[in-house]
């Protein structure tokens, strides 16, 4: 390979690593900010589309956790 391609495979990766850093951050915050919520509450708190939209984010993020 030559070292011109090396350095683009690196720029490139570097920026994937900032994506997904962000990422993480963003969806990071979105599970704290309901992290408090007991499971009795889900039903109630779901019944509104917005809070249903941050608990699918949640739920996305324990899974992922639980993977990791």
């Amino acid at each position: 390979m030559t070292e011109e391609f090396l350095k683009e495979m690196r720029v490139q990766l570097d920026s994937k690593k900032r994506d997904v850093v962000e990422l993480l951050a963003s969806e990071y915050g979105a599970f704290q900010a309901t992290n408090h919520i007991k499971g009795k509450d889900l039903v109630d708190i779901a019944s509104n589309d917005f809070d249903k939209q941050i608990l699918d984010v949640s739920s996305a993020i324990e899974v992922k956790t639980l993977y990791i």
